[in-house]
């Protein structure tokens, strides 16, 4: 949006964000060649003297003007890159977090594996289930799919 139009209170819509044509005015130069182009905004819009100036600046090969047009078109690009960014970055924090939860499960796994051997009698029960519990815990984090069966 500009404001450099009075009768757009909210303000003007910028002249890339309509459709222009173009067309040859009967007007004739001492050949009776055409001699003036009108140009106009396809949906019958009202212009104003920024619309004027953008298009003098494109005709003209105004870099700064291409310049703008590029950076608007690809303004909603560069702002979805930087969200699906965060995304990934997120997703590998999540990532990292559950990584580090696994090898704590293994750890205690570990742990309460070792508390009762598997031919040792005379352990108790609560270790003896705890060691099941760890050895299991250990096969399933070796070989996932082997825990689903058991």
């Amino acid at each position: 949006m500009t404001d450099a139009c009075p009768h757009c209170p909210d303000g003007h819509d910028l002249p890339r964000s309509k459709s222009w044509g173009v067309y040859v005015a009967p007007t004739k130069d001492g050949d009776g060649q055409p001699a003036t182009l009108h140009v106009a905004p396809s949906g019958g819009s009202h212009v104003a003297e920024s619309d004027a100036d953008w298009l003098r600046g494109l005709i003209k090969g105004d870099s700064a003007n291409a310049t703008e047009i590029i950076n608007e078109i690809l303004a909603p690009l560069n702002g979805r890159l930087a969200a699906a960014e965060s995304e990934g970055l997120a997703a590998h924090q999540r990532a990292e977090k559950a990584e580090a939860a696994v090898a704590r499960v293994r750890q205690h796994a570990e742990e309460w594996a070792r508390r009762a051997p598997a031919d040792d009698w005379g352990d108790t029960p609560q270790d003896t289930v705890l060691s099941d519990a760890g050895r299991f815990l250990l096969a399933v984090l070796d070989a996932p799919e082997a825990g689903r069966d058991a």
